[in-house]
């Protein structure tokens, strides 16, 4: 008589069952991040379980990790420029200012001086 075969071996229908499970968990343990929406994740949450290809779920962990940290990095990079001063008005006080300092390299006057005259 053999030995019945281990039902937790790779390949077996156990073993894929917790593999899906287990890819379905680190997605969305990574939809659980403050970037993403309710509706996203309320998305993700039915499209994860519904899916039965370890192939497709690995590719959605690698998207879902990859938006999540861009997303991280430009929440931080607007929470920087905002903590520097720096918002959509940065721009134009940078030409007002670029073209302030050519009038005085061209005519040696500052607008205090322009003003003074």
């Amino acid at each position: 008589m053999l030995a019945p075969a281990n039902p937790l071996a790779p390949g077996s229908e156990i073993y894929h069952a917790f593999r899906l499970l287990q890819a379905r968990q680190a997605i969305m343990y990574h939809m659980a991040k403050s970037v993403f929406t309710d509706a996203e994740r309320l998305r993700a949450n039915d499209s994860a379980y519904q899916c039965e290809s370890l192939g497709q779920l690995a590719l959605w962990l690698r998207n879902v990790r990859r938006v999540a940290s861009e997303r991280t990095a430009l929440a931080a990079a607007a929470a920087t420029r905002i903590l520097r001063g720096r918002t959509s008005d940065y721009a134009g006080g940078m030409s007002a200012a670029a073209a302030g300092y050519a009038f005085t390299a061209e005519t040696g006057l500052t607008s205090w001086d322009l003003a003074n005259l």
